[in-house]
Parts: C-alpha cells; structure tokens; sequence
C-alpha cells in the first residue's frame, strides 16, 4: 500500500465542481478543502507507485484543475477520529464550501 498527498489548486470559482468530481476517483481517501496557497489537501492510498502515478494523473485531468503538487508518503498512521468543521464566513465573491 502506498500513501500519497497531493495538493491541488484549481480555476477561482470551480471549487465545488472540482470537489465533487474529485471525490469520484478511486484511491482517493481523503478530500480536504483548505485556505491557503492550495485549494485542496488530497489523500490517495493505492497499490504501489505506478497506480499512484495514474491517480495522480486523473487528478490533473479533472477540469478545472490547474496545478498539482503530489508526494509519497514514508510512514503513515491514521486514527479513527470524527472532525467536526465548521463554516467560515466567505470573503465577498468567494464561495464558502461546507464539506
């Protein structure tokens, strides 16, 4: 099994649609919208390297997505624990996601 984060940034105002075609794809564990440089945090745990390396290519050919920044995790440990998010308030002309 490997682990893989991939940090995506996508065109201003594609969020949501990128989301939702994001959290179609197999492999993806984990789907995180994030404020900051990147738009989203993204968890990939597959067979091996060459299937990491595809997935990481579907990412890349979702549209709306302009930029991918993956690596390979070297240990991994995760927990079973429930986060609770919250809603931001969303600046003017920036939508606000509520995953």
């Amino acid at each position: 099994m490997v682990v893989g984060v991939t940090l995506v940034n996508v065109v201003a105002g594609q969020e949501r649609r990128v989301f939702e075609k994001l959290g179609e794809i197999p492999g993806i564990r984990g789907l995180h919208h994030v404020f900051g440089e990147y738009d989203f945090l993204v968890i990939i745990e597959v067979d091996g390297l060459p299937l990491l390396s595809k997935t990481v290519d579907v990412i890349r050919d979702v549209p709306g997505v302009t930029t991918t920044t993956p690596s390979s995790a070297l240990n991994s440990q995760t927990r079973n624990k429930t986060v609770s998010t919250h809603r931001v308030p969303a600046k003017r002309g920036h939508e606000c996601l509520q995953i």
